[in-house]
């Protein structure tokens, strides 16, 4: 079989310290697999035929496309969610000339964990799939199946749909009840009508054909009414509605007393109601089968039998499986019966003596030469199919099967070929060009159920889930997908490049990967386990033998190679094969003392396609056995074994080898170090990969004991081994919302700590309690640390606790140490604007005061703008009467702008960046002017975090003797950004002053006539507006607008934020105290920020 190449390469996007680990993982897990049982129907465009498929280790139907005269399409899978054990058999298909749809499907269907069986139909039109239509079912019943449906259809878009149904009467002795049923539909699949053929076949077999007079079912049976001993060929006709033309009536050896057994028909019919009739005659007993054939003409009131027992083949070779099309069709002439009937034949005149061909032959008014379709020989052709597009163009379809030697099994690929009628040809069909067609099945795959789900959550705490990441339980992948999302996960450092093709690198280039992880899949019922080639088999040993790594995951992996050299270097004895998952092999996985897997246990899909056949293995001398399974029944076997030791413990054998008799993706997620995630964390540190520390899953978060204070814990992780902890520092993030992502979790605020634990036992508890955290707002954490190599560990446990301390003043904030933002999201934050009114990032304000400590502060915080390069901070403060009425000339005198008279700031803190920052006081004069005047800034204190935050983070205080403040007179506030070199307003706080040079700053903060006391929540403040009255100045705040004042007697500020919702969804209106509407706006004035 051609392979195709597929290679998907992950790269690191950025080099960190140390050199990158290059991993080839060779997804060899497609393995060889069956495609059995083609069929064809032929419409007037294109061809369509499917197949049993099984290439996802159970059996799938899959379809494909013809056009004539010689276009293969791309095939697909008809029902493309079967993502269990279940497994569809027994496609067939028929196309009519009609507009409601291209083709129909039947097959059937059996899940054995339900005990389900199921006739299922589904119809195709422009090449998109119909609704699948179940023409039968039945649930939890082991004695009831079904089998062989066939579906047939008039022109119209009518069809009808024969099958059986075995019932299992008695298990000793076996006997089974075969009841033979029709079911009749609509174009658009609306249910008609169904009946029994045959309460009783003996055999049961049998086929279906539809027409405009009526329809034939033909199937095969033993005489219940004195017609014979042996298995015949029997007809039911109905006419179109469904009345019975012929109930029962024998047609092979018409009218005389059978000897032998006539078995497998098949029937065609063309929309004159001529058609044929094909069976295996077995007169010459089982090992020398014939064809054997008759026709028939149907009307609606008359079956008439027209050509009886046609000898279609009549050889020593052995002639199977016969399939049957009507050709040349024409209503006005005799002509109107000719058929091609083809069958499968062994070819023992060939030199191979297990070979077989696909034969045909036409019969006319008598039997043209029989011809050979298949154009390659010494070949095992088998299951041919035949259909004919509306005259005399044909497709034929079969498979080949091949031998693997390795697996024991064989695969199948399909061939087809076209022809037409040639009546001056002796075999009276014409193959053109001599075309034969082979589509290549695309490489396989194994798939399972892939459990992702790392549960680290806590169950002291139930009503808090520490899991960072919502994952769902399980998803349906193939097992390399599966194997690189782990290495994905632990790859957040960008120490790996990943390279997941599908064939292996050539001697030469081989060597360039320092790691090959071979994914060799599983054994199922329709396919092998991954091939190795001779040649592949070469270069893995030589690469293992230069002191290369590898893991190799195969749960048939021994059974195939226990005998070569490849397997020998993973120094394991191959013991027996495994069961089947219907039986299951692997229920949990259990470390072994003494090496990399000890304190895991590993639950595993027990009865699930990963758990196909695991061959049961144990170590050599020298070698280790990693892994042994448990499973209910069975005893302990062993299914991983390890050569070399941890490189850090002791000295690496060259070519560390772990051999795992399983596939990884069939391993459960449960809670940490019992993941699929630690599995492959500690293989790749086995094998000297670059590997990081484990996360820290037993992170708790507590309460402190005093303001601002969270107690958190955690046990010490293991690194490269498990005895040896992770020696880097750490870094610990928080925040309001889980943390699901790297990026989240990067993008989080910092606490800075200098923590290390190196020289710390792998598993002892360690407590630290974090300060200057904002009090009453509920944090979560999350932890991790790096190592010697500064790889830093995946997502951990994640836990939540609410800060010690209460919702009002007073509140110390910390400045330095922890590098954190103390000020409460929740009672201390301001208002937020965008710098110009533009874009999507926010500036934030943050304000509180720790009054009545000594000495009292007024404390800001300002975030996320870098001071260095963004602008400088003004903090303007109204503390007595009197006071400037303008802004500091700070960047020249041009451009400044002005306070209203309600708000005259007496000092600004101006914070020009990092480093710089100035103290002013307004000083006026006798003629009732006055200036800015610098003043010592010795009672100020300003730190732009530039250890966690990059300088996107500013706080600060300013004393209260240092403003002239005292508590329980008024304060009041406004904050400006200016631009680095004008004094042009770029952000301003209350969030609706105006922006730009020349403004007038018509807002500010108040808190009260109290001003800065004790017992306040700083963000209950007060927007104050210059038109306002000093006994109006109310707030009444909500998710949606602000009004300002409200009540009001002539006029309000009414103030929209902007809104996630289209204009023509707001609406906008007035109320008297009464409650009367006094005025209602329309969805054209209101736009997100108006002011109204």
């Amino acid at each position: 079989m051609e392979n195709y190449i597929c290679c998907i390469i992950l790269l690191s996007p950025l080099l960190l310290q140390g050199a990158i680990d290059s991993i080839y993982l060779w997804d060899n897990d497609g393995g060889k697999y069956k495609m059995r049982y083609p069929v064809v129907a032929a419409g007037p465009t294109f061809g369509y035929f499917a197949w049993e498929d099984g290439r996802y280790s159970t059996l799938d139907i899959f379809r494909g496309r013809w056009q004539w005269p010689n276009i293969f399409l791309p095939e697909e899978q008809i029902i493309e969610d079967s993502y269990d054990k279940r497994s569809e058999y027994q496609p067939h298909a028929d196309a009519p000339f009609c507009s409601n749809y291209d083709v129909i499907y039947v097959w059937r269907y059996y899940h054995p964990d339900s005990i389900k069986s199921k006739i299922v139909a589904r119809w195709e039109k422009n090449w998109t799939f119909g609704t699948p239509i179940t023409i039968d079912s039945v649930v939890s019943n082991p004695f009831r199946w079904f089998a062989q449906p066939t579906v047939s259809c008039r022109d119209n878009g009518y069809f009808i749909v024969s099958y059986i149904v075995v019932d299992w009467v008695s298990i000793n002795p076996v006997k089974l009840k075969k009841t033979i049923m029709y079911k009749r539909y609509d174009s658009s699949g609306g249910f008609i009508a169904s009946a029994t053929v045959e309460s009783d076949a003996e055999d049961g077999s049998c086929r279906v054909a539809y027409c405009d007079s009526g329809f034939v079912i033909a199937y095969c049976d033993t005489s219940k009414n004195g017609d014979g001993t042996k298995k015949s060929i029997y007809v039911q006709a109905r006419n179109a509605t469904g009345g019975i033309i012929v109930s029962r009536l024998k047609v092979s050896r018409y009218n005389q007393t059978d000897t032998w057994d006539e078995v497998e028909p098949d029937i065609a019919i063309n929309r004159w109601g001529s058609g044929a009739i094909v069976w295996k005659d077995l007169r010459y007993g089982e090992n020398d089968p014939d064809i054997y054939g008759m026709t028939f003409q149907l009307r609606s009131n008359e079956f008439r039998i027209i050509d009886t027992s046609i000898t279609i083949d009549f050889t020593t070779n052995k002639s199977r499986y016969p399939r049957v099309t009507m050709i040349h069709q024409d209503p006005s002439a005799i002509r109107n019966r000719y058929f091609l009937a083809v069958w499968e034949e062994d070819s023992a005149n060939y030199s191979g003596s297990d070979t077989t061909d696909i034969k045909g032959r036409v019969f006319t008014t008598t039997l043209l030469n029989k011809f050979r379709v298949n154009v390659t020989v010494n070949k095992k052709d088998a299951w041919p199919d035949v259909s004919c597009r509306n005259s005399d163009s044909c497709l034929i379809i079969w498979a080949w099967r091949d031998w693997i030697p390795e697996a024991q099994d064989e695969e199948n690929s399909l061939n087809m070929r076209y022809c037409y009628y040639y009546a001056d040809n002796d075999t009276g069909v014409r193959f053109p060009q001599n075309y034969q067609f082979n589509p290549i099945p695309v490489c396989g795959a194994s798939r399972a159920w892939y459990y992702d789900n790392e549960n680290y959550d806590n169950p002291a705490t139930p009503d808090w889930n520490e899991d960072p990441i919502d994952e769902p339980d399980s998803v349906y992948l193939d097992l390399d997908s599966a194997i690189v999302d782990q290495i994905d996960e632990l790859n957040r450092n960008n120490q790996y490049r990943v390279f997941n093709c599908d064939t292996l690198p050539r001697q030469k280039s081989i060597y360039d990967y320092d790691h090959i992880i071979m994914d060799l899949g599983y054994r199922g019922e329709g396919k092998t386990a991954g091939i190795i080639s001779a040649s592949d088999k070469n270069n893995l040993v030589s690469y293992i033998n230069s002191g290369k790594p590898v893991i190799v995951f195969g749960n048939d992996f021994g059974k195939m190679y226990n005998g070569d050299t490849l397997f020998k270097l993973f120094h394991a004895n191959y013991l027996h094969d495994g069961y089947s998952d219907s039986t299951g092999n692997i229920d949990t996985l259990y470390g072994q003392s003494g090496t990399l897997f000890y304190g895991e246990t590993l639950a595993y899909t027990y009865k699930e396609n990963a758990d196909n056949y695991v061959d049961e293995i144990s170590p050599k001398t020298g070698a280790k056995l990693l892994l042994q399974s448990w499973a209910p029944g069975k005893w302990y076997a062993g299914r991983a074994v390890g050569w070399g030791n941890y490189w850090k413990d002791g000295p690496r054998v060259a070519g560390s080898t772990i051999y795992c008799s399983f596939s990884a993706a069939g391993i459960k997620d449960r809670r940490h170090p019992h993941t699929y995630a630690e599995f492959i964390r500690r293989c790749l540190g086995f094998l000297k990969l670059q590997c990081p520390p484990e996360p820290i899953t037993t992170l708790t978060a507590a309460t402190g004991s005093s303001e601002g204070r969270v107690t958190i814990t955690w046990n010490v992780v293991s690194d490269d081994s498990l005895g040896e902890s992770a020696e880097g520092s750490y870094k610990l993030k928080f925040s309001r919302t889980k943390m699901t992502s790297e990026d989240e979790f990067n993008s989080a605020e910092t606490y800075y700590q200098t923590w290390n634990t190196k020289d710390s036992t792998v598993g002892v508890p360690v407590t630290y309690t974090l300060y200057g955290l904002p009090p009453m707002d509920t944090l979560i954490f999350a932890l991790k640390v790096s190592d010697e190599a500064g790889l830093w560990g995946t997502l951990g446990a994640e836990p939540r606790a609410i800060v010690a301390g209460d919702s009002v003043t007073p509140h110390t904030i910390t400045f330095g140490y922890n590098y954190v933002k103390d000020f409460s999201n929740k009672y201390e934050y301001i208002n937020r604007r965008r710098k110009n009114d533009t874009g999507t990032d926010y500036d934030s304000l943050f304000v509180t005061w720790d009054y009545p400590y000594s000495q009292p502060w007024f404390e800001f915080g300002f975030a996320r703008c870098n001071l260095n390069t963004e602008g400088d901070l003004f903090i303007y403060v109204d503390t007595k009467s009197g006071g400037a009425d303008s802004t500091v000339p700070y960047n020249g005198s041009s451009g400044r702008s002005g306070f209203v008279s309600d708000f005259r700031p007496d000092y600004c803190l101006i914070v020009e960046n990092a480093t710089i920052r100035r103290y002013r006081k307004w000083v006026a004069t006798k003629d009732g002017r006055g200036s800015w005047v610098y003043v010592d800034s010795g009672g100020t204190r300003v730190e732009e975090d530039n250890v966690v935050n990059n300088y996107l983070y500013t706080e600060g205080y300013i004393r209260f003797d240092t403003m002239a403040y005292t508590a329980g007179n008024p304060f009041k506030l406004v904050v400006l950004m200016t631009e680095e070199a004008s004094n042009s307003i770029i952000n301003a706080f209350p969030i609706f002053n105006p922006l730009g040079t020349y403004r007038n700053i018509t807002q500010y903060y108040d808190w009260g006539n109290d001003g800065l006391t004790s017992g306040k929540v700083p963000a209950r403040r007060q927007i104050i507006g210059i038109e306002e009255a000093p006994i109006s100045k109310t707030e009444i705040r909500s998710q949606k607008f602000e009004v300002q004042p409200n009540p009001f007697r002539e006029k309000t500020l009414i103030i929209l934020p902007e809104l996630d919702v289209p204009p023509q969804d707001i609406s906008l209106k007035i109320y008297d105290v009464s409650g009367r509407l006094v005025k209602q706006f329309n969805h054209s004035t209101i736009q997100p920020f108006n002011r109204v």
